[in-house]
């Protein structure tokens, strides 16, 4: 029996694979988390039976869950699991409700708005 009172707090980084973004995210994590809190780092590769394998491994282990998740019913299904409070979706956006915080990036809406813009000059190119 352990007189250690002190939890050692986890976080777990689940990504699609290792990229800049990716590297930068988790070198800033490291730099400005306390020293004694430990960042596993996961990889699904955006396969679903991988992303469910390592997320069925990890879930309950760690205070702290980071996840770029694949966008279907059931990631979104895992991901409920986790207390709202415990869970970071960030990347892609599965929306899991007000309770779930996120950081992602849009694409659709923006793009689609700068080819809107430029249509006038874009429209007669062939090639």
């Amino acid at each position: 029996m352990s007189n250690n009172t002190q939890m050692k707090q986890k976080v777990a980084v689940l990504l699609y694979a290792y990229d800049t973004f990716q590297d930068t995210l988790v070198n800033e994590l490291r730099a400005n988390l306390p020293e004694e809190v430990t960042v596993d780092l996961f990889f699904h590769h955006n396969n679903m039976e991988t992303f469910e394998d390592i997320f069925n491994r990890i879930q309950g282990r760690y205070t702290v869950y980071i996840v770029a998740p694949i966008e279907n019913k059931e990631s979104e299904l895992l991901l409920r699991s986790i207390p709202a409070s415990k869970l970071l979706i960030i990347d892609r956006l599965v929306d899991l409700g007000e309770d779930y915080s996120y950081v992602s990036q849009e694409f659709e809406e923006a793009t689609y708005a700068v080819f809107q813009e430029l249509y006038p000059k874009i429209k007669n190119i062939k090639k």
